[in-house]
């Protein structure tokens, strides 16, 4: 589940615990605080973390990763075992506040350029 405290519902985040089976606690694009209670809501619920680094831009590529630690090959079933089994190491860090701005707006500028340049079409 990918930065579960950004969204507005918390009813719903509880009926989606249901069906999840890791928790992003370490997202390049969140503050913070909304990642420590991600780190809070995967360990309460026995979960599984991974990190993100949610990148919409190319100076955001990297700045998170999940590692797998001692996975067998990069067949999709021992990565999966290796994700759900919590084989993993999450290294890097939250963009400071100036950054995630600005990659907002560039997200909300490339989506209204699409937008308008459909409308064209």
């Amino acid at each position: 589940m990918p930065y579960p405290y950004r969204r507005e519902d918390l009813f719903a985040l509880k009926e989606l615990l249901k069906y999840v089976d890791l928790i992003e606690v370490l997202n390049a694009r969140i503050s913070k605080n909304l990642n420590y209670k991600a780190q809070l809501l995967a360990k309460g619920q026995r979960l599984t973390s991974i990190g993100g680094s949610d990148a919409h831009t190319s100076f955001e590529i990297g700045r998170v990763q999940t590692i797998l630690e001692d996975c067998a090959s990069l067949d999709d079933n021992d990565i999966r075992k290796c994700l759900l089994n919590g084989e993993v190491r999450i290294v890097g860090t939250e963009m400071p506040f100036h950054l995630r701005i600005l990659s907002t707006s560039i997200g909300k500028y490339k989506r209204e350029f699409h937008k308008s340049y459909k409308s064209r079409i």
